[in-house]
C-alpha cells in the first residue's frame, strides 16, 4: 500500500507543477513588495469583504485554479487504480472502496476554500486586481489555455514521444536553457519533493494509525527513508518538469517565456506563487492523511470482520 500511495503522490505533485505557473507581461511602472504581515491600517486599500469575495473568486475562475482542482478526483483515481495494478494486488471491493474515500477527501470544493482563503491572506485588494489584469491579458489567456490543455488535451504516449522530440532538436535546446532558468525562478524542483514526501508521509501514517494509535517508531523510519530518498527523487522530479516545461510552454515565443520568468523572479510574481503553493501543499497533506485514515479503518474493520 505504501508503494502506491508513492506513486500517487508523485503524480498528484506532476499534475500541479507540470502546468500550474504563471507567467505576466513587462511590468507596468512598479511591483509589490512582499507583505507577509498587514501591520498598519490603510497600508493597502482593501475593498469590503463581499466585493473581495468576488474578486477573489473571479481571481480562482480565470487563473484557470478552479478547473484544475476539479479535474483532481478524476487524476488521483486514475493513479490510484494504477499503482494498486502496478503492486499486484486484486481489483476488488477494497480498491472500489479506496477509491471513493479518495474522491471524497480530495473533493474540489474543500481544496477551493482552503486556497481561496490563502489568497484572501496574503493578497491585498489591488494585487488581486493586477492579477485579474494579467488573466484577461492575451499571454494570460493563453497560458491559462495551455495548463488546460496539459491535463485534457493529447494522450500520455503521444505527449512523451512529442516531449523526446522537442529535447532532441536544436530549439528544443535552446529552450530547455528558458525552462531550466524557471524552474530556478519557481522552485519547482524543490515544492515538487517536499509536496510528494509531505504526502506519502501524511497518508502512510494516518493508515497506519488506524492500527496502531501514536506510533512514533513508524514516524520516525518514514521521515529516515524520506531523507534517503530525496536526492534521487530530486534528480528525477526535476527531469519530469523540465521536459513538462518544455512540451507544455513549447508554442510559445522566446520574448512571451522571457516575460513568464521575470514575473516568476519578481517579488509579486514569487509572492502569487508562493502562496498557491503553500495552499495547495497544506491542502493535499491534510486531503492524503483524511484518506489514509479512512482506508486504514476500512481495511482494519474489514480484517476483523
Amino acid at each position: 500500500m505504501k508503494k502506491i500511495y508513492s506513486l500517487l503522490c508523485l503524480l498528484i505533485v506532476l499534475f500541479f507543477l507540470t502546468g500550474t505557473l504563471y507567467g505576466a507581461e513587462e511590468e507596468q511602472g512598479h511591483l509589490h513588495d512582499e507583505m507577509a504581515h498587514k501591520t498598519e491600517e490603510g497600508e493597502i486599500a482593501e475593498l469590503n469583504k463581499e466585493d473581495k469575495e468576488r474578486l477573489l473568486e473571479e481571481l480562482m475562475e480565470k487563473s484557470g485554479i478552479n478547473r484544475q482542482l476539479e479535474a483532481i478526483p478524476l487524476y488521483i483515481k486514475r493513479g490510484f487504480r494504477t499503482g494498486w495494478a502496478q503492486s499486484g494486488q486484486a481489483r476488488g471491493e477494497a480498491l472500489n472502496k479506496s477509491i471513493l474515500i479518495l474522491g471524497s477527501a480530495f473533493y474540489p470544493g474543500k481544496l477551493q476554500v482552503k486556497i481561496r482563503k490563502a489568497f484572501d491572506i496574503a493578497l491585498g485588494a489591488d494585487e488581486i486586481s493586477d492579477l485579474l489584469q494579467w488573466f484577461d491579458s492575451p499571454l494570460g489567456r493563453a497560458i491559462v489555455s495551455i495548463e488546460t490543455d496539459v491535463f485534457s488535451g493529447a494522450s500520455v504516449e503521444r505527449k512523451k514521444a512529442m516531449m523526446n522530440q522537442l529535447m532532441q532538436s536544436r530549439q528544443g535546446t535552446v529552450k530547455m536553457e528558458r525552462m531550466k532558468r524557471l524552474e530556478k525562478a519557481t522552485k519547482a524542483t524543490e515544492r515538487a519533493v517536499n509536496m510528494a514526501l509531505n504526502m506519502e508521509i501524511a497518508m502512510s501514517m494516518a493508515m497506519l494509525g488506524a492500527f496502531k494509535p501514536s506510533n512514533d517508531e513508524a514516524l520516525n523510519a518514514l521521515e529516515k527513508e524520506a531523507l534517503t530518498q530525496r536526492p534521487e527523487l530530486e534528480k528525477s522530479m526535476e527531469e519530469k518538469i523540465l521536459s513538462g516545461f518544455l512540451y507544455n510552454y513549447r508554442l510559445l515565443k522566446n520574448n512571451e517565456i522571457e516575460k513568464y520568468i521575470a514575473f516568476s523572479e519578481s517579488s509579486y510574481g514569487r509572492k502569487f506563487i508562493e502562496t498557491f503553493h503553500m495552499a495547495i501543499t497544506e491542502s493535499l497533506t491534510n486531503a492524503g492523511r483524511e484518506a489514509g485514515r479512512a482506508i486504514g479503518e476500512y481495511l482494519k474493520n474489514k480484517n476483523t470482520r
